[in-house]
């Protein structure tokens, strides 16, 4: 019971740590844009993307960098 109590939590930590690394690229695309990098603005959303499937903010601003 202790190991499977252990490797829940571990996997906790890694889905954690994978939308921290997420939204930390999603503030760089943010940046760039603000900046006027259109296309470096885009790439970041992308991985953002990449790295979580499911995140609106990652599309959302893919959509935007691509439209302005």
């Amino acid at each position: 019971m202790r190991n499977l109590f252990i490797w829940m939590m571990i996997c906790l930590a890694v889905s954690t740590a994978s939308g921290q690394n997420e939204r930390k690229v999603i503030r760089k695309g943010v940046n760039a844009y603000e900046q006027g990098n259109y296309n470096e603005a885009e790439v970041l959303f992308r991985k953002a993307g990449d790295l979580n499937r499911e995140s609106f903010a990652a599309g959302f601003n893919t959509g935007a960098a691509l439209y302005a």
